[in-house]
């Protein structure tokens, strides 16, 4: 338990780091579940057994709904960013993806939509600068996926194809990194 409270924002971003304590916490259930068994189950039995089905059904209910909820979407904003660069690329561009949403470097989904290679960042860190060193490296094109009300198009003066995505209120647009 100690482990989790002082490396807790570890454990956010990397909850695969929690696998090795699954071992020893189901220990602790069996113990308990089976502690309480031998209390209650001698003399409630099938009130027992009864709590423990529903017990066991409501948490596998709550379970199933919670990870239906918060995993299986569809990503729309991503889907049409990448069927958009997909059709106003050439097949061979390597892409510098900038968008606000939520993506770090380590983020493939627009890229992987648009059938593209290239580099994932977040808007906030898209400088001159960077671009510049990220054309050095081969990029072609900067696709810059914002929200409608975005003022990052003007602020950072790159004019190329700007586009409206259908189901989502965000735009693109996508420009060469070259002169």
């Amino acid at each position: 338990m100690a482990y989790v409270l002082i490396f807790f924002n570890l454990n956010v971003v990397h909850d695969y780091y929690q696998i090795p304590l699954l071992a020893v916490t189901s220990l602790l259930i069996a113990r308990g579940l089976g502690l309480a068994m031998q209390i209650w189950g001698t003399r409630f039995p099938v009130r027992t057994a009864l709590v423990a089905v529903v017990g066991f059904a409501a948490l596998a209910f709550l379970s199933i709904r919670w990870t239906e909820r918060s995993y299986y979407h569809i990503d729309w904003m991503r889907v049409e960013a990448g069927k958009l660069i997909d059709e106003n690329t050439p097949s061979d561009a390597l892409i510098v993806a900038a968008t606000s949403a939520d993506t770090d470097p380590r983020d493939p989904r627009i890229l992987q939509r648009a059938h593209r290679y290239g580099w994932s960042i977040h808007r906030d860190y898209l400088t001159p600068d960077l671009l510049h060193r990220l054309r050095k490296l081969g990029a072609t094109h900067l696709v810059l996926v914002v929200p409608e009300d975005d003022p990052a198009t003007e602020i950072l003066g790159i004019k190329g194809i700007e586009k409206t995505l259908e189901r989502t209120p965000w735009k693109l647009l996508i420009a060469p990194t070259g002169p």
